[in-house]
């Protein structure tokens, strides 16, 4: 169980950077942490700006992320959080999940079907770089 307060649960993600493990990071080159997250939804501004500082921050670089999907519905802002994460680590595993792969009118999905969609972001994943098959992680 986690013993952050309310406080530093909130410094945290308003910093970008995790002093927990800042503190306690290997200290041999090329070793890093990996993290995984997910429901990201960096199509909320606040979440986006966070994303940004997290890459700004630049304590990540010798990490690696598992981005276990839900990033959002659109394109453009699915392909900018890919782009700030292939900056921000290391590697980056990217799995969709379900918003990645909407294609409902009026959410700027381009049409089509899911499985055109997931082949669109493989193929974007693939030019960044961004991990979307079984590999090893660290």
């Amino acid at each position: 169980m986690l013993s952050w307060s309310k406080a530093s649960l909130a410094a945290y993600f308003e910093s970008g950077v995790n002093s927990h493990a800042t503190a306690s990071r290997p200290s041999e080159p090329g070793q890093g942490r990996l993290y995984a997250v997910s429901d990201v939804h960096t199509d909320k501004p606040e979440n986006m700006a966070w994303w940004r500082r997290l890459e700004e921050c630049g304590a990540h670089r010798a990490d690696s992320l598992i981005l276990a999907g839900d990033v959002s519905h659109r394109p453009d802002v699915l392909l900018e959080t890919l782009q700030i994460a292939a900056r921000a680590f290391r590697t980056v595993h990217f799995v969709p999940g379900n918003h990645d792969l909407w294609v409902r009118g009026g959410g700027g999905g381009g049409g089509g079907t899911s499985i055109d969609r997931l082949l669109e972001i493989e193929a974007t994943c693939a030019r960044l770089g961004v991990c979307t098959a079984p590999a090893l992680a660290a």
